[in-house]
């Protein structure tokens, strides 16, 4: 009880400058490497896209007889 009373008084005089350096410092971490996350998954996916639409494209020209601007395979 003596705990939570401590707490809503910090709560109340407010945050020292330090500890606002901290946390937004912390905060600012974790989301950066949140976003470098996202984007790396991204990016494999994206890659991972690209190489089934080459290989695709390959297959149709393979069986078809045919480049992608309609120009014949000799």
């Amino acid at each position: 009880m003596k705990m939570i009373l401590l707490m809503i008084k910090s709560f109340k005089k407010g945050f020292s400058l330090f500890e606002v350096i901290i946390s937004v410092t912390v905060f600012s971490l974790f989301f950066s490497f949140i976003y470098a996350g996202v984007t790396s998954l991204i990016s494999m996916e994206m890659k991972k896209k690209n190489e089934i639409f080459s290989t695709v494209d390959i297959v149709n020209q393979i069986t078809t007889g045919y480049y992608c601007d309609n120009e014949k395979i000799k």
